[in-house]
């Protein structure tokens, strides 16, 4: 690995306390197992108020009472004996806390993550960013969870929260240490002592920031939203739909073009005329109706909460103290600041009116806070919030950015609680902050209709959960792009499965309702969303027990068996209580009974189903010694009645016995806080009937709360394995006797269970995917390398692997100057600041090549690559002589590529009339131009000229035009024949304030940033091999640089700076590569 940005700690980093010295600040909090440590007495009182937590003022008071210093623990006594350093460092105002924990332990959490479960080896910056089309590798999403779930060899679990609001970097990449670097001061919170199970470290990490409270039962039916329905007649037909066709649904949803002119608190006056008829006729239809609200406030005469605002002085500021305004979907916006009490109560006030519309719930969009036209997608970090003390006073906007959306959630669920104080509130949050769960539910962000945002569905929900954000899913079928049938299936029978189980997708694409994409889809997608309801009263009591003690409601594979490390990986699959799903994210792999055992935890795992199994959806298991409580399936929540039978779902252990709850109330309200519900305990045993049968006995074994139980059937539900079971019916609260088969009629009942499964699977079509098949490659021009050769130079472009160079070799001195592996190094360009990020590992194609065989000669070619996230990477090389201007700036030119493509194919020496693209004036052909700044960069023959860009080739609507981040970092390693001999290399430039600067390898890695940056030309020079490569390139274009010596190859990266991309505002950098003698 050659180091990625802000990779390296600084080497004059002052250690101010250590585990071992003792000096550290332990404090017990809250709770037995949960401890405050800070670096010093000092810090701990300079620290902040703390916005994680549910009661602030736990995070200062010492367990116990007593003094609040760390007079009688160490970090030695806390961590019982587990082999585990914390130590705190500074720089300036920097606090960065190092924690080395045992070989073999395992992180997750880290809250809104793309990418693997597991994230060691991973980094992230807290720091609240719109990023649609986000991947994998995007270190800041939408939320912002400073905290690690430590899952260590044995199974013990360790717990660590940086409480700090601020940008903070979590950086796993040298696991197993840990290290948090933020803004001091600040303290961490270790929540564990260690614990012996994960699921006591979700409850103790729930006793701190607080649980998710209960939601309403019809919060966990299927909802439906488009952006946008954007008629209330359009919304009246989708769910019309949903009942004409059987498709269970409890929620539609309406996005932003219910507004007129996208101003909130608003309603369409042509398309949503009257919103409280159409609510009633909602509710009438079993539909709750939800509404979305956005913080920007309008700048416009006589718009009421602009004038109410100014009013109560809620605004947000600017550094002159005016307030800020900026652009959002309805134009230029002012807009609240949530951490002043009277602006929260403002805009509690204006949702509790905005609720007698007839608004069940509220989604609350755009509040990272987004602002368009923005290099940094949001507003200044010196805009100033006039904070409550208990926030933490007037500060900046660097202090409050990550908690915008979660004050934002917290007022809007207040104002809720106002206008309908008899129903649970239920807030959708897209921004929040680890403790946002208190007030709203969130979902994954804007997804993209592929196989891999499919995959990432599961790991993303579970870290969520792991971070304390139970109620989450992903947007089912993908945001952005257009699903195919196969991939829609196969996402509705996951997404069903999930806490949050919302269909979504976005304006311009196709309609992503479950019957659009034919009757074999909606079939597997009736199928799935009615497996849902089947377990709603299993979900409904999970969230219950979430609620009372912080249990986890979804858990990965490794709760299952914490100890085992061939678990800890595995993210196609979840838990859910006592119940297994095994899904299949992998376009090629179907649903397979037959080989499911060899992927399961330790244990005995019973499979079974609903009668409705199906290769697209996910085979459901059941723990040995598990009750699981199921219902019938409704069309909506709303049907449901105390009345309707309940059936239990057995699967004994060895000793023959079997326990589980469920719990009952009125699916709304806050009756449950006072004791006005249902728990039940029901208990299953294997024993001997009359006659000497084998039977098992159910029986209500405990019950809890003031309800009476209601009179209904209940079904008793033994499991034999691969879906067999046998079954008998009787009261709720009678004794249930169900006669056991003996062992060779069990065998056959199995035989026949798995013969009439596998004809249901096999009468089912099988889904189109729409692909080229199921292979991975793309066809014969994936698989091939081009080579270019023109003057001194010949190079070798790999297309299957990102486009890169594995080869540029130099004819006369006979040497090959890169430093390549297999499917790595070279030449690479990557399109995140993190090292081999989306850029270097896709499938290019070649888009135009050019040979000019007159004087000279020049071999011109540009390759491009879908990188994801609707981000193009594209690129130009050109061999012998400069890169023409028209290919210069068709490099980063979307519209008429073609034709200026075109202009290029001339005989030499022709006059090349070149037209405008994107609006700029090209130059002429001889130089290499900057399409960006329009500045000139020298040439000369003999170079390997490139240009680079990353371009908006697919940023949908719901981005506002514009990317995630991108930052375009160029990484080339040149080979270095000679490292050790006595003439060391090395590299030289003159930086940009005039200083003469030489590198050698000792330094090992250098950034170099501001002016301290090469002006525009750097060296670097092997005198063994009497060989200088010199690198010239643009240094308006590139913000950081970076040198890297490693064993024989010496990288000289060029950086961009990192903004969000549109079609207007490109990345790009151009760079030369020469060989020259080396100078003595």
């Amino acid at each position: 690995m050659t180091g990625s940005l802000n990779s390296s700690i600084p080497s004059d980093f002052k250690k101010n306390s250590s585990s071992s010295s003792g000096r550290v600040a332990v404090t017990p909090i809250v709770a037995e197992g949960i401890f405050r440590l800070d670096a010093d007495e000092g810090s701990r009182k300079a620290a902040f108020p703390s916005l994680s937590f549910a009661d602030p003022s736990a995070r200062e008071q010492r367990l116990g009472g007593g003094g609040s210093g760390n007079e009688e623990l160490s970090i030695e006594d806390v961590l019982a004996g587990v082999a585990v350093t914390v130590e705190f460092s500074s720089r300036n105002d920097q606090q960065v806390v190092t924690i080395q924990l045992p070989e073999g332990s395992s992180f997750y959490g880290t809250g809104e993550v793309g990418g693997p479960l597991e994230r060691s080896k991973k980094r992230i910056f807290t720091w609240n960013t719109d990023c649609w089309g986000f991947n994998g590798s995007t270190p800041s999403l939408y939320m912002s969870h400073p905290w690690v779930f430590a899952l260590l060899p044995d199974g013990r679990c360790l717990g660590f929260l940086a409480d700090t609001t601020r940008r903070c970097e979590v950086d796993l990449r040298g696991a197993p240490t840990l290290r948090v670097t933020a803004s001091a001061p600040f303290p961490l919170i270790l929540l564990f002592g260690p614990t012996s199970s994960p699921t006591h470290l979700l409850e103790l990490l729930a006793k701190a920031i607080g649980p998710l409270p209960l939601p309403a039962r019809w919060v966990l039916g299927y909802q439906q939203c488009r952006f946008s329905y954007e008629s209330a007649a359009r919304v009246e037909e989708v769910a019309k739909a949903f009942r004409e066709k059987k498709i269970p649904c409890d929620v539609m949803w309406m996005d932003i073009d219910y507004m007129d002119g996208y101003k909130s608190f608003t309603f369409d006056p042509a398309n949503f005329p009257e919103p409280l008829k159409l609510a009633r006729w909602l509710n009438e239809a079993g539909f709750k109706a939800i509404w979305m609200l956005d913080p920007g406030i309008k700048e416009e005469p006589g718009y009421a909460p602009l004038e109410s605002g100014d009013g109560a002085d809620v605004w947000i500021l600017n550094a002159d103290g005016a307030p800020f305004v900026g652009d959002v979907w309805p134009g230029p916006c002012k807009f609240p600041d949530y951490t002043m009490q009277r602006a929260r109560e403002w805009w509690r006030d204006l949702v509790a009116e905005f609720a007698r519309e007839g608004v069940d719930g509220i989604w609350n969009d755009m509040n990272e806070p987004t602002v368009f036209r923005a290099v940094n997608k949001t507003m200044p970090d010196d805009n100033i919030h006039r904070g409550d003390d208990d926030m933490g006073g007037t500060q900046n906007h660097l202090h409050y950015h990550n908690v915008y959306g979660m004050l934002m959630a917290r007022a809007t669920s207040e104002g809720l609680e106002k206008a309908l104080p008899e129903k649970r509130p239920f807030v959708l949050t897209r921004a929040g902050y680890i403790g946002s769960q208190r007030y709203a539910a969130s979902w994954t962000g804007d997804n993209l209709a592929t196989w891999e945002y499919l995959h990432m569905s599961v790991p993303m929900a579970l870290n969520m959960a792991l971070s304390g954000q139970p109620l989450n899913g992903p947007d089912i079928g993908g945001f952005a792009l257009n699903a195919t049938p196969r991939l829609f299936a196969r996402w509705m029978g996951i997404g069903a499965l999930l806490p949050f189980s919302r269909g979504h997708s976005e304006k311009g694409t196709k309609d992503a309702e479950p019957w659009v994409f034919g009757e074999a889809c909606e079939s597997v997608c009736r199928k799935a969303i009615e497996r849902r309801y089947h377990l709603l009263p299993h979900l409904y009591t999970l969230f219950y027990h979430h609620d009372k003690t912080g249990r986890p409601v979804i858990s990965p594979l490794a709760f299952a068996d914490p100890s085992n490390p061939a678990l800890r990986a595995v993210e196609d699959q979840f838990l859910l209580g006592p119940l297994l799903v095994m899904a299949f994210t992998e376009r090629s792999k179907f649903a397979d009974p037959s080989a499911a055992n060899q992927r399961l935890p330790p244990g005995t795992w019973r499979r079974f189903h609903f009668h409705d199994s199906d290769r697209d959806l996910p085979l459901l298991f059941l723990k040995a010694s598990a009750i699981l409580p199921t219902g019938p399936v409704a069309q909506t929540t709303q049907e449901l009645s105390r009345e309707d039978p309940v059936t239990l779902v057995i699967s004994l252990d060895e000793s023959g016995t079997s326990e589980g709850q469920l719990f009952e109330d009125e699916g709304d309200g806050f009756g449950y806080r006072n004791g006005e519900y249902l728990l039940t305990s029901y208990a299953a045993t294997r024993g001997v009937g009359e006659g000497g049968q084998q039977v098992v006995e159910v029986k209500v074994a405990q019950e809890e709360g003031s309800w009476k139980r209601p009179r209904r059937k209940l079904v008793a539900r033994v499991l034999l394995g691969d879906g067999a079971y046998v079954e008998a019916e009787g009261w709720d609260g009678d004794v249930i006797s169900v006669p056991l088969p003996s062992a060779a009629e069990a065998d056959r009942l199995v035989a026949a269970a798995v013969e009439e499964e596998k004809a249901l699977v096999e009468s089912a079509p099988l889904l189109l995917d729409g692909a080229k098949g199921d292979e991975e490659d793309g066809g014969t021009e994936a698989l091939a390398a081009t080579n270019m050769a023109a003057g001194d130079l010949q190079c070798h472009v790999v297309l299957k692997h990102g486009g890169r160079l594995d080869s540029l070799f130099h004819y006369p001195s006979g040497q090959e100057l890169l430093e390549s592996r297999f499917e790595e190094g070279g030449y690479e360009e990557y399109s995140e600041s993190e090292y081999r990020s989306p850029g270097c590992h896709e499938q290019y194609h070649v888009v135009s090549e050019q040979r000019d065989h007159s004087t000279g000669g020049s071999h011109r070619m540009i390759v491009e690559g879908d990188i994801g996230s609707g981000l193009t990477m594209r690129r130009c090389f050109s061999l012998g002589q400069p890169i023409p201007a028209a290919w210069a700036a068709a490099t980063t030119a979307l519209s008429n590529r073609q034709a200026v493509l075109e202009s290029t194919q001339k005989s030499p020496g022709q006059e090349q009339n070149v037209p405008l693209i994107d609006g700029l004036a090209l130059k002429d052909g001889t130089t290499l131009i900057d399409g960006l700044s329009g500045e000139i960069l020298p040439s000369t023959p003999n170079q390997l000229h490139v240009t680079s860009a990353i371009i908006a080739s697919a940023i949908g609507a719901g981005s506002g035009g514009f990317s995630r981040l991108a930052c375009l970092r160029v990484h080339p390693s040149f080979r270095i024949v000679h490292s050790f001999s006595s003439a060391a290399p090395h590299v030289r430039f003159t930086s940009i304030k005039g200083e003469e600067v030489l590198v050698k390898p000792d330094v090992q890695e250098l950034w170099l940033r501001g002016d301290d940056r090469p002006n525009g030309e750097w060296s670097l020079v092997d005198p063994g091999t009497g060989r200088t490569v010199v690198s010239r390139f643009n240094p308006s274009q590139v913000h950081e640089c970076f040198i890297y010596w490693g064993s024989g190859f010496c990288n000289l990266e060029l950086v961009s700076e990192e903004r969000p991309v549109s079609v207007e505002t490109p990345l790009r950098i151009d760079q030369s590569y020469s060989i020259e003698t080396a100078a003595e």
